[in-house]
């Protein structure tokens, strides 16, 4: 709070003259005179001021600490005879017959201290790597200055949108991706990301963090939940919010398999909900929604009839995204303004073993399309799928002020979020003795606190951003792998999750790659000495 200003007499005021008088003192020829030199010394830095001399105009503004701007654009997939939409996330030959609500590719650009950082949430059920660099080259062309903007695509990963990974066609032979609509895709997020960062404008940021409670569910033992609920909020100058970016873990699979329309779930509600109350702009970014998070199951009361909301219904979904938009603006309405300024990219590319026989038979028939990689050598289709090795993906820690967020790209298990896994092992587990990857907001703590150490990360407000620049299936700790008897729990049969995996070796791999990450602090664009370029870049 600054002191209270104490106002001096002006020069031509009686408080001045009499105030400097001297009581008889001083004459009235002296005053004359000082009066004289006062009238000359004010005249002379008067002309000063009007002429510009050096030395004497009064300071400019400071530039402001963060410019923000977001855009919207229409992702809806067009329904037309004889063109079917595959629809993703539960099985095959679950074509749309309708649009409930709108799909949108929902862009915040924040630029501090001149670096940039794009983030676009997607109402999508994925969106794989080769798709991301495909608009990264759209921006690079449209706009150079954004060809060295940090950029995070994530998907909100709706079950009830089109396919847009292959996997979820008419057939498990047949891809139910549609090359027209992914052209599309390219064209409408890069549309988003210039509109955004055309709309940028001064701002002020606000981060708060907290839980949500009683809105997810696991379906897989052992029951570990990520409820955590993290805002980042900006206003202009005067108050006024600007847009609100939110991020949580929950499934959007709320409509259950049965539902034919396009909708992008409880996110609909949730966008709705937030900018109805904020008057502005909101985006929500998915987060640890591996294990499996979700709102099935879960029994919300509808206070119009006072009853639970009925399972698989857009009552439940309507409520469920509902209660997380409230939930963040409580956060909102205690959240602390930032008091770190700048903008920090890190980001590294990463090799992942492909273990999983069925994405390499989908590779091999086409079903997918994504290069398959031995050494340095990029291989599709069968050659591929017969003699690749490893898939490319990335990982990324980002902070914008206080904000440090960190991009995984997949679906992460809660326990590799949180770092809390079941102890002791389950003796069914594959792999006894495996070592427990470090939690992933313990990584983005040590980041938020300068390099030392956290527990949990519980005292920073993190977003941990899921499905993000790809999406490569579930992230499962390996002390948890589960494919070969006997199997966890005394179970008959394995549990959901190892089918749709890369392999044993994916959560290691990309947990110890953020480890990495940690020490390459690389602001305002410049590269500390000893990273290595060709698995760190700059876009």
């Amino acid at each position: 709070m600054k002191p209270p200003r104490v106002e001096k007499p002006h020069p031509f005021s009686l408080e001045y003259g009499i105030a400097n008088k001297g009581g008889a003192h001083i004459t009235a020829r002296i005053w004359v005179e000082k009066t004289r030199k006062i009238v000359r010394r004010h005249i002379l830095i008067g002309g000063a001021l009007f002429l510009g001399w050096p030395g004497t105009c009064p300071a400019s503004p400071p530039a402001a600490d963060f410019l923000v701007g977001t855009a919207a654009v229409k992702i809806t997939p067009t329904l037309e005879k004889g063109r079917p939409v595959w629809m993703a996330g539960f099985g095959h030959g679950r074509s749309a017959d309708g649009v409930h609500d709108d799909l949108w590719a929902r862009a915040l650009v924040v630029t501090s201290q001149g670096t940039t950082l794009a983030l676009v949430s997607l109402d999508l059920v994925g969106y794989f790597i080769g798709e991301v660099d495909r608009v990264r080259s759209r921006l690079t062309k449209a706009d150079p200055k954004l060809a060295t903007a940090g950029l995070i695509i994530s998907s909100t990963h709706t079950h009830s949108g089109p396919d847009t990974l292959g996997i979820w066609g008419p057939d498990n032979g047949h891809s139910g991706v549609d090359r027209r609509y992914m052209d599309s895709l390219v064209e409408r997020i890069s549309s988003a990301i210039l509109q955004a960062a055309q709309n940028r404008r001064p701002a002020r940021l606000f981060v708060g963090c907290g839980k949500t409670r009683g809105l997810t569910n696991d379906l897989r033992l052992p029951k570990i939940l990520d409820e955590n609920l993290a805002i980042l909020q900006a206003k202009d100058s005067k108050g006024k919010i600007l847009v609100t970016a939110v991020n949580g873990s929950n499934h959007p699979e709320d409509l259950g398999q049965k539902n034919r329309q396009i909708s992008a779930d409880y996110c609909h509600w949730l966008i709705r909900e937030l900018e109805e109350r904020t008057g502005a702009p909101a985006v929500f970014v998915n987060g640890a929604i591996g294990g499996l998070m979700t709102p099935l199951e879960v029994k919300i009361d509808d206070p119009d009839t006072g009853h639970p909301a009925p399972q698989e219904s857009y009552r439940h979904a309507e409520l469920v995204g509902r209660k997380i938009a409230c939930e963040a603006l409580a956060l909102a309405a205690v959240a602390h303004e930032m008091g770190r300024t700048g903008v920090e990219i890190r980001r590294r590319e990463v090799r992942i073993p492909l273990n999983n026989t069925l994405y390499r038979a989908a590779l091999g028939l086409g079903i997918m399309q994504r290069g398959v990689y031995t050494l340095d050598q990029a291989l599709t289709g069968p050659l591929g799928a017969l003699l690749g090795k490893d898939i490319r993906t990335e990982v990324g820690i980002y902070r914008i002020g206080d904000l440090v967020i960190g991009a995984i790209p997949g679906e992460l298990y809660p326990e590799l979020s949180l770092g809390q896994y079941q102890e002791p092992q389950d003796p069914g587990a594959d792999y006894q003795g495996a070592r427990r990857e470090p939690g992933l907001r313990a990584i983005l703590g040590r980041v938020a606190s300068g390099g030392g150490s956290s527990a949990s990360g519980d005292s920073h407000c993190l977003f941990v951003i899921g499905l993000a620049n790809d999406e490569i299936g579930y992230i499962i700790p390996r002390s948890e792998w589960d494919e070969s008897p006997p199997f966890c729990y005394g179970r008959a049969k394995k549990q959901y999750g190892e089918v749709n995996s890369c392999g044993s070796d994916t959560a290691p791999v990309l947990l110890e790659a953020l480890e990495k990450l940690v020490g390459t602090t690389r602001p305002g664009g410049s590269l500390p000495s000893g990273v290595d370029t060709k698995k760190l870049h700059q876009w």
